[in-house]
């Protein structure tokens, strides 16, 4: 059975070389980047926005090199990001940004997605203006947004990028928690981290890491 992500031997530019992963159904992925913007790299690898320049990577087994474009958009609707940043529209309030890919690819919003929004809202202790525009939001809630957003897609993959940096020792606990309940409801969703640091919150573990900066195809041992 194909898995979700690989990349075999990845090579782009200056900034990969011969990275090698896969990103498994149901379970964790750790990749440490040494900047943000390897992070986005990889990412827009992932998504099929960027091709490598040797080397494939694949996603469910097929190569991003020469997907057609149909199959591309149709690829990256079964992958949740969760940015730094949010990665929110600006003019649109943040009930909208939730419910965006929902309502641009089924031109409708079922009641049982609105519900499962407003769990999601819950576990995570909003109690805004859910009408609030992105520039009235704090960083940990543009971030939560943009899970929920991915969440609610049913993804086959979901990537966290930095997401807990800059946030407070509560707040990484809360989005841990909602992570860990989000994966253990959908087992066969992979997660890949993208961090600058293997430290996490206790209790996070990882099935793999990988640095994209180790000269033998990235893996390095668990602590």
């Amino acid at each position: 059975m194909a898995h979700p992500v690989e990349f075999r031997d990845v090579s782009w530019n200056d900034a990969l070389n011969g990275l090698s992963f896969e990103a498994q159904a149901g379970r964790s992925l750790l990749i440490i980047t040494g900047r943000e913007d390897e992070s986005v790299l990889l990412i827009r690898l992932i998504t099929g926005l960027t091709l490598p320049t040797s080397g494939s990577v694949l996603i469910a087994g097929a190569p991003t090199t020469g997907m057609p474009d149909s199959r591309l958009r149709s690829s990256r609707q079964s992958i949740g990001v969760v940015p730094p940043n949010g990665g929110l529209v600006s003019n649109l309030k943040l009930w909208e940004n939730i419910i965006l890919p929902e309502l641009y690819h089924t031109g409708t919003i079922p009641a049982a997605t609105e519900d499962e929004a407003e769990k999601l809202l819950r576990q995570f202790g909003y109690n805004g203006n859910v009408m609030a525009l992105p520039a009235r939001l704090s960083l940990f809630e543009k971030r939560m947004a943009a899970f929920i957003r991915g969440a609610l897609r049913n993804p086959a993959v979901m990537i966290y990028s930095h997401h807990l940096d800059g946030l407070p020792q509560y707040s990484c606990d809360v989005f841990t928690r909602a992570i860990k309940d989000f994966h253990a409801s959908r087992p066969d969703t992979a997660a890949i981290f993208l961090s600058k640091s293997r430290t996490f919150p206790s209790g996070m573990e990882f099935d793999a890491i990988i640095d994209v900066h180790q000269p033998s195809g990235g893996e390095v041992p668990r602590t």
